[in-house]
């Protein structure tokens, strides 16, 4: 089961780098997408995969059926990490890491398109800068408990955001690897 806070549908494009590996997997192991969010929006088939949508209550009750021997996270947030510690202490679990859910604020700043708020720069700086420190301190107290896990494996996009998130966080990943992502040719 592999488990976001979004994916794409006929009408969002978001996380389609996410679909695109999905649909490569899917040629070698069945796998289903779970999208944990508190939107009203109806289970649906994109592109050939089962999308699951729903809220932790729902997913609570997929991951007690024991259904699923293996849980893919993508996109990690602080819901999300929860719910390992609490819920999958003994599942496999695949945590793919992508940049902005392991990197410091410094290197997150990228992601922010400021021309769109170029009078209000400084008041977004402000809102957005204390969100980012408090979410990623909060994701590494999580990171921290999982890598003495056995069972929790982190994967990588490439090995520069393994090296920037080990000395940004200043911890050192046992158990990960690289897998770069899928790039569609077609």
């Amino acid at each position: 089961l592999l488990i976001i806070n979004n994916y794409p549908s006929s009408n969002r494009t978001i996380y389609k780098f996410v679909h695109d590996r999905v649909k490569e997997y899917k040629k070698s192991i069945n796998i289903t997408v779970y999208c944990l969010n508190s939107s009203k929006e109806k289970d649906y088939v994109y592109e050939g995969v089962n999308v699951i949508v729903g809220d932790k209550k729902r997913l609570l009750k997929i991951i007690n059926s024991n259904e699923y021997n293996k849980y893919l996270f993508h996109s990690l947030n602080i819901n999300m990490s929860k719910l390992i510690l609490k819920h999958l202490v003994n599942k496999k679990i695949f945590i793919w890491f992508h940049g902005t859910d392991c990197l410091s604020w410094k290197k997150r700043l990228g992601n922010i398109n400021f021309d769109k708020y170029f009078i209000f720069k400084p008041i977004v700086l402000l809102k957005i800068i204390p969100f980012i420190i408090i979410n990623i301190s909060k994701l590494k107290k999580i990171i921290k408990i999982n890598l003495k896990c056995k069972y929790v494996n982190f994967i990588f996009v490439s090995n520069w955001l393994k090296d920037a998130s080990e000395k940004d966080l200043k911890i050192k990943y046992k158990n990960s690897n690289i897998i770069p992502n899928y790039i569609n040719t077609k």
